[in-house]
C-alpha cells in the first residue's frame, strides 16, 4: 500500500483534508487496483491520544508522530497552505525534534506546518505537491484568515520560498464564500485538480511493477497482505511462538484451526513473517485473495513458479499465457505434481528449509484436489514444512492441530490498538469506558478500519447485536449508509444477504 502524507493546518482545511480522503482516495484506488495496489492518506486530525499529557509533553508527542508518519509514508507528500499560519509550538520542542531528525533549522520560532514541510523536503525532496488557496467573497469566516499580522507575515514568506525552491510549479486554487458558506464545486474543483496530480505521479510506479510477469505479482499481493495484516497483529504472540518452534524443532506439518472470526488469518501472517525473517524459505497463499489463489491448481502452479525461480531454474510453463485454471486435464495436473516433488528434492540437496503456507483452505474452491490438498509435495521431504490454517472440520494428515478458541475480551482490545495503530489513531481510555461492551468498538474499528477479510458470514451473525448498538453509535446517516452497505457487500461476497 502506498500511503501519502497530507501536511496542513487542521481548523480552517477540513473540506480540503475530507475532499482527498472522500473523493480523491476512492478515485485513485479504483485506478491502482489496476495494477494490484493500493493507496491512502495519513490524516492526523484526531488519534493522537495526549489525554493523560502535560502540555509539553503532549506537543511533543504530537511533533514526533507528524515527523515519523512523513518518514514512513510515500512521495508525493501534499502539501495545503491558505491563509493561517498554524500552531507554535515552543522553540525547545522545536529544537528536541530537529536534533533527534538531524534538521537543520534557521529559525525555531515556526509552526507545526512548516516544520512538516521541512522534514518533508528533507524526505522527499522533489516529490512534493504544494496547494495554495486564495479566498474570495464578502462573507469569509473568520476561522479561515490569518490570525494576526505576524502570523500573516510568516505564512507570506513561507509560500515565497515555497515558490523559489519549486520554482513556481505550485497549484492555486481559488475558493468562494457565500451566505452558505464555502462553495462546494470549488472543493470539487480541488478534488479533480489533486486527483490528477496524484494519479500522473503514482502511475508510472504502478505501471512499472505491472511490467512483471503474472506469477510475480501473484507472489507480491500475497506477502504485501501478510505484511499489512502482521501489523495488526498484537493478540496470541504466545501460540505464534509456539508454532514458530514446533516449524524450528521439526514439526512437518501443521493446521491453526479455529471458527470464523477467531483470528486464523491474522495468526497466519505473523508466523510466516516471523519464519522468513529467520530465514526460511516461505511461500505463502491467501486462499481467495486473487483469482488464481481461488483454486487448489492455482497454487500448485504458483508453488511451482515460485520453486524455479528460488532455485534459478527453467519454468515449466509460459509465465505470460492467461488460461483457466480449472482446465488442467489428469495428465497436466499430474506434470506439476511431479515437478514439486522434484524441486522440493533439489532445496533438500542444498539442504534449505522451505515451508509452504496456504490460509483458509476451506475458502477454496470445492473439489477433489482440495480434499487431496495437491499443493502438498507427496512424499514430503524432510526439509519441507507445511502450515495450513482453516475451519475445525478440515483434516490435515499427519498435522500437529493448533486451535484457536474464540477471541476473547483482552484479546480484543490488543487487536483494537494494533487497527488503530496502524491506521495512525489511538483510542482514549475515557472513551473505551464509555462503551458497555468491548465487542461494540470491534466490531466498529473492522468496520471504519475495512478489515474485509477478517469479517465473515458467520462472524456478522455471532455479532449481530453488536453491530447493531454499532449501529446506533455512529453518528450521522451517511456512516450508517457506509457500515449497512459494508456488511451488505461482505454478505453479498458469501452468497448470502442480510
Amino acid at each position: 500500500m502506498d500511503m501519502l502524507f497530507i501536511s496542513s493546518t487542521f481548523q480552517d482545511m477540513q473540506y480540503e483534508r475530507d475532499a482527498i480522503r472522500n473523493l480523491v482516495m476512492p478515485r485513485l484506488n479504483k485506478e491502482a487496483q489496476k495494477y494490484g495496489q493500493t493507496i491512502s492518506v495519513c490524516d492526523l486530525r484526531w488519534g493522537i491520544n495526549t489525554a493523560e499529557l502535560d502540555s509539553n509533553t503532549a506537543a511533543l508527542k504530537v511533533l514526533d508522530v507528524c515527523l515519523d508518519e512523513i518518514e514512513n509514508s510515500e512521495s508525493p507528500m501534499i502539501v495545503i497552505l491558505g491563509e493561517r499560519y498554524g500552531w507554535i509550538p515552543p522553540k525547545n520542542l522545536i529544537a528536541s525534534v530537529a536534533e533527534k531528525k538531524k534538521l537543520q533549522l534557521e529559525d525555531l520560532q515556526l509552526s507545526a506546518t512548516e516544520l512538516e514541510i521541512e522534514y518533508g523536503t528533507k524526505i522527499h525532496k522533489n516529490h512534493m505537491l504544494f496547494y495554495f488557496r486564495e479566498l474570495d467573497g464578502a462573507l469569509i469566516e473568520r476561522r479561515y484568515l490569518a490570525e494576526n499580522k505576524e502570523r500573516h507575515e510568516k505564512m507570506t514568506d513561507l509560500k515565497s520560498r515555497i515558490m523559489r525552491m519549486t520554482y513556481g510549479t505550485v497549484h492555486k486554487y481559488k475558493v468562494h464564500f457565500d451566505e452558505d458558506g464555502i462553495c462546494e464545486a470549488d472543493i470539487d474543483h480541488f478534488a479533480n485538480m489533486a486527483y490528477e496530480d496524484i494519479r500522473r505521479v503514482m502511475l508510472p510506479k504502478w505501471q512499472n511493477l505491472q511490467k512483471k510477469t503474472p506469477f510475480d505479482r501473484e507472489r507480491d499481493s500475497h506477502w504485501s497482505y501478510i505484511e499489512e495484516k502482521s501489523h495488526s497483529f498484537g493478540a496470541r504472540s504466545t501460540l505464534a511462538n509456539n508454532i514458530v518452534h514446533a516449524i524450528c524443532e521439526g514439526q512437518r506439518r501443521i493446521a491453526i484451526k479455529g471458527n470464523s472470526g477467531s483470528g486464523k488469518s491474522t495468526l497466519f501472517c505473523q508466523v510466516a513473517n516471523t519464519l522468513k525473517e529467520k530465514g526460511m524459505c516461505v511461500i505463502p497463499f491467501i486462499s481467495g485473495l486473487t483469482a488464481d489463489s481461488s483454486t487448489s491448481i492455482g497454487i500448485l502452479r504458483q508453488l511451482v513458479y515460485c520453486l524455479e525461480e528460488h532455485l534459478g531454474q527453467a519454468h515449466i510453463q509460459d509465465m505470460t499465457v492467461t488460461r483457466e485454471l480449472k482446465s488442467l486435464d489428469y495428465h497436466e495436473t499430474t506434470e506439476f505434481r511431479n515437478r514439486l516433488s522434484e524441486l522440493c528434492q533439489s532445496l533438500r540437496d542444498i539442504n534449505r528449509p522451505l515451508v509452504i503456507m496456504v490460509d483458509a483452505v476451506d475458502q477454496l474452491l470445492t473439489d477433489i484436489e482440495r480434499d487431496q490438498m495437491i499443493f502438498i509435495p507427496d512424499p514430503t521431504p524432510s526439509n519441507v514444512h507445511i502450515i495450513i490454517s482453516c475451519l475445525p472440520n478440515i483434516e490435515l494428515r499427519d498435522g500437529k492441530n493448533f486451535f484457536l478458541l474464540p477471541i476473547d475480551r483482552k484479546d480484543k482490545e490488543i487487536v483494537i490498538q494494533c487497527i488503530l495503530q496502524q491506521h495512525h489513531k489511538e483510542l482514549a481510555d475515557e472513551v473505551k469506558e464509555k462503551f458497555e461492551f468491548i465487542n461494540e468498538i470491534y466490531c466498529l474499528v473492522n468496520v471504519c478500519y475495512g478489515q474485509w477479510r477478517r469479517i465473515t458470514y458467520d462472524f456478522i451473525v455471532q455479532y449481530a447485536s453488536e453491530y447493531k448498538k454499532t449501529y446506533e453509535i455512529l453518528e450521522d446517516d451517511r456512516s450508517r449508509k457506509c457500515m449497512t452497505a459494508f456488511l451488505n457487500c461482505k454478505l453479498n461476497e458469501n452468497h448470502r444477504y442480510l
